[in-house]
């Protein structure tokens, strides 16, 4: 790894779920996001997502300077009018965020086992249901939702150009 470069880790301690944006039909609301091995995993759009709220956080709460976060993400742009628009009133951040995947190891073990049914455990569904005053079930309110086993993920971060400031201390807030 260079100076420019470096390793995110998630460390997931329970049930979770990155939406796919698709579901099954009659069966789930949402699906977990997949790498091509078939194995969970966070975009980097969702990474760049997870890391810029945890920044704005930390820059609100006096952890971060301000401007860290704007200066690695981007600024999301004004919300204001036309939302096609937002995005040419914004700034594109210096850091390109990778997927976040399990380690290799994992990877070409599932590859081994592509199509198998083992790889289902990885996968649970979930499902909920609003409950009304008297501790019933509310009606038309069942929900199915995809989820991941807990896990250790990696996303890979690089910079476009050096920091002016110690960016990888600033991530591990």
């Amino acid at each position: 790894m260079t100076s420019q470069t470096a390793l995110l880790r998630f460390d997931i301690k329970g049930w979770w779920t990155a939406g796919s944006g698709t579901g099954v039909r009659g069966y789930v609301a949402g699906t977990v996001q997949r790498s091509g091995d078939g194995l969970p995993m966070l975009t980097g759009k969702a990474v760049k997502g997870l890391v810029r709220e945890a920044m704005t956080q930390a820059e609100g709460f006096g952890r971060l300077e301000a401007g860290i976060c704007t200066w690695l993400c981007g600024s999301p742009g004004e919300r204001v009018g036309d939302m096609r628009r937002a995005r040419f009133h914004s700034r594109p951040g210096r850091a390109r965020f990778g997927n976040a995947e399990l380690p290799e190891a994992w990877r070409a073990w599932a590859a081994a086992h592509r199509g198998e049914p083992i790889l289902d455990r990885f996968f649970d569904v979930l499902h909920q249901t609003a409950v009304d005053d008297d501790g019933l079930a509310a009606g038309k309110t069942l929900r199915s939702i995809e989820v991941a086993a807990p896990m250790v993920l990696h996303a890979p971060i690089e910079l476009a150009e050096p920091a002016p400031f110690d960016w990888r201390a600033a991530l591990a807030l």
